[in-house]
């Protein structure tokens, strides 16, 4: 019998993956290249990778266990300030 493919499945798995491997020193800069790659390429792109990630980032830092340390692109905001 064949297992059903459920592509949200290994969405979760790699969010997990990539999330892991941030807390790692040396791999925050790789793993957000390729979270934000991952968010724009088909047949990721529409899934809220990059969201879900940084949900799951955040998640980690308030419940105090080690961080992430993966921030998202800075923008200035209308007033000029970051």
């Amino acid at each position: 019998m064949t297992e059903k493919f459920n592509f949200d499945e290994i969405v979760e798995r790699t969010i997990n993956h990539y999330v892991e491997l941030a807390q790692h020193p040396g791999w925050k800069r790789y793993v957000w290249g390729e979270i934000k790659r991952l968010d724009q390429e088909p047949p990721w792109a529409g899934r809220n990778i990059k969201e879900r990630f940084l949900e799951r980032v955040k998640s980690i830092r308030n419940k105090g266990e080690q961080e992430c340390g993966v921030e998202p692109d800075r923008k200035s905001n209308s007033q000029g300030t970051s």
